[in-house]
């Protein structure tokens, strides 16, 4: 129930630590229930987060600190309130969602992906302001990445019609690029170059080695990360990966590696373990 309940974003209860705080007005999730629900008194969790990462940040402004910000949109089930999705209602041709048996049901499912991102990114820019009103933004180091590549279609989610992995091959749960391959940006006003790209190959592991370098705390012993503070200081000495590793347990078991210029990828390993891998360049 602790996972189902990330389905709808408009959840009975929400984590806090170890704690359950229920959302008055949210009635008990199940499956099939309508995409938007205008019932009076409902709470959308995401908003829930946005205020109480503002509040915090008020409260933490004097000491140092570390925020970690998981956004649960754009994610199934397809849910947004009224006050956004009107923004993209009527805008491209629909085909209802009526017959999902483990998220939730979307009249206009199109509209409610796009007005999932345009609100997470209204409210990435309100933390932002805050930091600035707050007097922190040149003291504070804002990433934003994508744990996984765009969904495949499921429940109303198109993600060709938005092209939401771009050219890349795959999707969520794919060992291919468009299953792992995310954006990732940096900023840090006076710090990072505003429009810098890189083409630096890393991943998520390398986040606690490059806190700790830019913290000038040392780095624990046995980690497979590895600093990437050069790139994002624009400075030379920055290291790389003689390889990257990633294994998929579901749909068989899947695995690739990244080695200089060449991936490799296997899929179905355990119905199939001598396989020969797909080689790319």
């Amino acid at each position: 129930q602790r996972q189902m309940c990330i389905r709808d974003s408009y959840p009975p209860y929400l984590w806090r630590d170890d704690k359950q705080e229920r959302l008055a007005g949210n009635a008990p999730y199940a499956y099939g229930q309508t995409g938007v629900i205008a019932r009076s008194g409902s709470v959308y969790a995401h908003d829930l987060m946005v205020e109480d990462a503002l509040r915090w940040l008020n409260a933490h402004q004097r000491e140092p600190f570390f925020l970690e910000l998981a956004f649960t949109i754009p994610h199934l089930s397809l849910q947004v309130p009224d006050d956004s999705l009107a923004e993209y209602r009527g805008r491209w041709p629909e085909t209802p969602v009526t017959d999902s048996k483990h998220y939730a049901n979307h009249d206009t499912p199109r509209a409610a992906y796009a007005a999932m991102i345009t609100r997470m990114d209204r409210d990435i820019g309100r933390v932002l302001d805050r930091l600035k009103t707050l007097g922190l933004d040149e003291n504070t180091l804002v990433l934003f990445g994508s744990d996984n590549g765009a969904v495949f279609a499921v429940a109303g989610t198109d993600p060709d019609f938005f092209r939401s992995n771009g050219a890349l091959r795959g999707y969520k749960q794919d060992l291919y690029e468009g299953g792992i391959r995310t954006p990732f940006l940096a900023r840090w006003p006076g710090h990072t170059k505003p429009g810098a790209t890189s083409d630096v190959i890393g991943a998520y592991w390398d986040i606690l080695p490059t806190f700790c370098d830019l913290a000038g705390a040392p780095v624990p012993d046995g980690l497979d990360g590895l600093s990437i503070a050069p790139t994002l200081l624009g400075q030379p000495g920055q290291k790389v990966h003689e390889y990257l590793y990633w294994e998929y347990q579901s749909a068989g078991r899947a695995q690739a590696v990244r080695f200089g210029p060449w991936k490799a990828v296997r899929n179905n390993v355990n119905k199939a373990p001598d396989a020969q891998p797909e080689l790319y360049n």
